[in-house]
C-alpha cells in the first residue's frame, strides 16, 4: 500500500510514514501472531479502525504476514472514495452491514475487532435508548458471528466512560475500580452501553470459548480524527486553522490526556495478542493537560492568530471534570507506555490537518 493513498500531499504522506515506522519498529514481535490470520473488523472506517487497519497493511508489507482484513461499513463507498489505493489491496475486502444485523461473511476467521461505536453527541442526546440497545445488540450480534466464524480471539473496544463522572480528586481510576453511572441522566447513556457491552462479550466469550480482550480507550490524537466530531481537540484544530477565536465553553480547567494514534494502534494489538480474557486495559495518556493548555497547543503549534476565550472563569471544584486513565495495568503486563509525549502528539496531528 502507498501512503500517497492516505493524502495527496507529501508533508503529510510523510509524517504518516514516520509514524507507521516508528510503531512497526516497537511492536515487531507482535506481528508473528498474525501470520496468515484473517481478520473481521467492526468500526474499521472510524479513527480507531482506520489506525489498525493501515498499521496492518504496513506490517504485512514489511514482515510479509499474509494477513488478510474484512471490513464490515455501511457505506463501503464513501471510506473507497477517501482511500481508492485499498480497491486494489486483495488483502482488504469490505462487507456490507449494521452492526445489529449484518449478513454473515463467510469462511473461516482467526480474530474479531469490535472497534465499532454509536458515540455521539447528538445521538446520546435525541435517543439514548436506542444508543444502549444499539451498542448491545451490537456486541450479541459480533458474538454469534464469531462462534459460527471459528474466531478465537475478540478485542472488544470499550470506553474509559465506563467509569461514570470522573470529578477532581477521582481522576486516573485502575480497571478495578468501582464505576459511578448516571442511570437517569442522557449522558450516562454511553457508559452504561460500553459498561454492560464489556459484560455481555465476556460472558459469551467465555461460554463459547472465545478469548475476549477489552481495551478501555480515553482521548486521542493524530490523523484520522473527523473534524466534524464534537471532541475538542477536533473543534480548537478548526478554528486556529481559519484564524477564528477559540471558544471553551467551561472554564478551561478540565483535565484531559491525549494519546497518539500510532501508540494507540500500538497498544490494541498488544492488548489483541497478549490480553487476558475478561481483563480489561486502560488505553491512553496517563499525563494530564487542561483544556485550555490543549487550546494554547493547537494555537502554537499552527502559530495562528486565534485567540483563546474562556466563558466561564470561575469553575467550582465539583465541576473540574478529570479523564485521565491508570495506565499501570497496561505498563506492567504488556509493557507498554506512552511513547509520543504530548507536545510532540499534538504538533503532528496538526501538521496532518494543516495541509488536507
Amino acid at each position: 500500500m502507498s501512503f500517497a493513498s492516505l493524502s495527496m500531499n507529501p508533508v503529510t504522506s510523510a509524517a504518516l510514514r514516520h509514524d507507521f515506522t516508528q510503531m512497526l519498529s516497537g511492536t515487531k514481535n507482535l506481528w508473528g501472531e498474525l501470520k496468515g490470520c484473517r481478520i473481521f473488523i467492526t468500526g474499521g472506517t472510524g479513527f480507531v479502525g482506520s489506525w489498525l487497519l493501515h498499521s496492518l497493511l504496513e506490517a504485512n508489507k514489511v514482515f510479509s504476514l499474509g494477513a488478510s482484513a474484512v471490513l464490515l461499513s455501511r457505506d463501503p463507498k464513501a471510506f473507497l472514495q477517501k482511500y481508492p489505493e485499498l480497491r486494489k489491496n486483495k488483502l482488504v475486502t469490505f462487507h456490507q452491514g449494521d452492526i445489529l444485523d449484518f449478513p454473515f461473511p463467510r469462511g473461516q476467521f482467526s480474530h474479531v475487532i469490535h472497534a465499532a461505536s454509536e458515540l455521539s453527541k447528538g445521538l446520546q442526546q435525541a435517543d439514548p435508548v436506542g444508543l444502549v440497545w444499539k451498542t448491545i445488540g451490537g456486541c450479541r450480534r459480533v458474538m454469534q458471528f464469531a462462534a459460527l466464524g471459528g474466531v478465537k480471539n475478540i478485542l472488544y473496544v470499550s470506553s474509559g466512560a465506563v467509569y461514570g463522572p470522573m470529578i477532581t480528586g477521582r481522576g486516573c481510576l485502575p480497571e478495578d475500580s468501582p464505576v459511578s453511572c448516571l442511570p437517569y441522566n442522557p449522558s450516562g447513556a454511553y457508559a452504561e452501553a460500553k459498561r454492560v457491552g464489556e459484560l455481555t462479550c465476556a460472558l459469551e466469550g467465555k461460554e463459547q470459548g472465545i478469548s475476549v480482550k477489552i481495551a478501555r480507550g480515553f482521548t486521542f490524537a493524530g490523523p484520522f480524527l473527523p473534524l466534524n466530531s464534537h471532541f475538542a481537540i477536533t473543534s480548537f484544530i478548526q478554528s486556529a486553522l481559519a484564524g477564528r477565536n477559540i471558544l471553551i465553553r467551561k472554564h478551561g480547567k478540565t483535565l484531559r490526556s491525549y494519546l497518539y494514534g500510532s501508540d494507540m494502534a500500538h497498544w490494541l494489538w498488544s492488548i489483541l495478542i497478549k490480553g487476558k480474557h475478561g481483563r480489561p486495559y486502560n488505553v491512553g495518556s496517563d499525563k494530564p493537560v487542561t483544556i485550555q493548555e490543549l487550546a494554547e497547543t493547537i494555537v502554537a503549534a499552527y502559530q495562528s492568530k486565534s485567540k483563546i476565550q474562556i466563558l466561564k472563569k470561575n469553575g467550582k471544584a465539583e465541576e473540574l471534570e478529570v479523564y485521565v486513565p491508570d495506565i499501570r495495568r497496561a505498563q506492567k503486563e504488556l509493557n507498554l507506555n506512552v511513547f509520543t509525549g504530548f507536545e510532540q502528539a499534538i504538533r503532528r496531528t496538526c501538521e496532518y490537518y494543516k495541509y488536507l
